[in-house]
């Protein structure tokens, strides 16, 4: 099995009006910039107290997550469990609650991941998507599309995959089991 819908399912238009109040609480340099131009935001950050600054984990709480892990090659996906400030008493707290390195991951238009393999699947809650924005598995040639149904959905990224954008940006809550 590749992917499941799950049965956790949250208030979608509630999501989205904490995601927007939260999205303008937030600067452009708190934002992580992917190579392709999608940005990426983490609700939680490395739980490794050697490193806290100013009560954060490190310099860059919101991006420390984001990216390849291959950045830091000694931290496991688990260590990403420290929730950030600004997401505390929030719909997001409740939704990270138990996961791990949580981020917001929004792709821009017209534009593809290569073809990888996460050490982890990843559970997914669309927030902002359309038809023409999917999963595919070249070597099961299998493809699957995640709606913004409220619904968290359970993705098998351990196995060879991409992610397709061919429309306009996509917003995804993105975690760890």
């Amino acid at each position: 099995m590749l992917f499941k819908k799950t049965e956790i399912q949250y208030d979608i238009e509630h999501v989205l009006l904490e995601y927007e109040t939260l999205f303008w609480h937030t600067t452009s340099e708190e934002w992580y910039e992917s190579e392709g131009g999608g940005t990426q935001l983490c609700i939680q950050s490395y739980a490794d107290r050697r490193n806290y600054v100013d009560g954060y984990i490190d310099s860059h709480p919101y991006t420390n997550g984001c990216g390849s892990m291959s950045r830091f090659p000694d931290r496991e996906e688990q260590g990403y469990n420290q929730l950030n400030t600004v997401f505390k008493d929030t719909i997001f707290q409740d939704i990270v609650e138990g996961h791990f390195r949580a981020r917001f991951m929004t792709m821009v238009m017209h534009s593809t991941y290569s073809v990888h393999q996460d050490k982890a699947p990843r559970l997914h809650l669309a927030l902002d998507t359309h038809p023409n924005a999917y999963f595919f598995w070249p070597e099961h040639k299998e493809f699957v599309h995640i709606p913004a149904d409220g619904f968290v959905y359970w993705v098998d990224t351990t196995k060879p995959h991409t992610f397709v954008n061919a429309g306009p940006d996509r917003t995804h809550l993105v975690m760890v089991e």
